[in-house]
């Protein structure tokens, strides 16, 4: 299989790494740089901001012969975004979407063969070709309708993005207080492992979880300082300990 992939960002240039050592025949171009689209190619992958794919699909599908597979690795942006570009176009183009639903990062190493795939199709035949492309990578790919994927990709920012932020308000805190942020990395990775056996509610542990209203009110009292860390935890806690009074 040849694959082309178009934008050469975090998504990108991990998911050309990735293909071209499976022995995939990978070409990676950058999106400002259309012009050099290979047309020999089977499937185009769009990697670029989910603002940039409508445009950039519509730039690909000039450029390609008809029958080719242009796809998008958007978890939030429906396959329909392809579909109205080729229509505009006027070619006949096989479209689909393959989500890999990880994080991205240059420079960090990455497993890929349990990273899930949701993938789409506009046709049976489609979604077959992707599944195979995908299944070069992961054992872990899937289908996943448009609004399924959406459904994930919600699901994704909070249990991801969101600890993130998280984690970079303690590290903040902990500066300013001298202290070193990756002390708590142990506790994280357990967290994470616990997570693999535990349901989240089984799992949460912490003074807002056994209600410790003297920890909490401490808590508060050393956030006085930062309004938006005080803020952030105070809501969450008030949350907790409501979900389980």
């Amino acid at each position: 299989m040849n694959i082309c992939i178009i934008g050469s960002g975090n998504v990108g240039s991990h998911l050309a790494n990735g293909f071209s050592r499976a022995g995939v025949d990978t070409h990676l171009i950058n999106s400002r740089t259309l012009t050099e689209v290979p047309n020999e190619c089977d499937i185009y992958i769009i990697t670029v901001k989910d603002v940039a794919i409508k445009e950039v699909a519509e730039s690909v599908i000039k450029l390609i012969d008809e029958g080719k597979t242009v796809v998008h690795t958007s978890g939030s942006v429906g396959i329909e975004v392809l579909q109205q570009a080729a229509e505009k176009i006027g070619k006949n183009i096989k479209c689909g979407v393959m989500y890999p639903m990880q994080t991205f990062s240059v420079g960090a190493d990455m497993e890929y063969d349990e990273i899930p795939f949701l993938i789409e199709g506009d046709d049976n035949n489609t979604e077959s070709q992707i599944i195979r492309l995908a299944k070069c990578l992961s054992c872990n790919v899937l289908l996943a309708d448009s609004a399924k994927r959406g459904e994930y990709h919600l699901a994704a920012v909070m249990a991801c993005n969101f600890s993130v932020y998280l984690c970079n308000l303690a590290e903040e805190y902990l500066n300013n207080k001298g202290g070193d942020f990756k002390l708590l990395l142990p506790l994280m990775r357990q967290t994470v492992e616990k997570l693999g056996v535990l349901s989240p509610s089984e799992a949460l542990t912490g003074p807002a979880r056994r209600g410790d209203v003297e920890v909490i009110k401490n808590h508060l009292d050393k956030l006085s300082d930062n309004p938006e860390a005080k803020e952030v935890y105070d809501l969450i806690t008030k949350n907790i300990i409501k979900r389980y009074e």
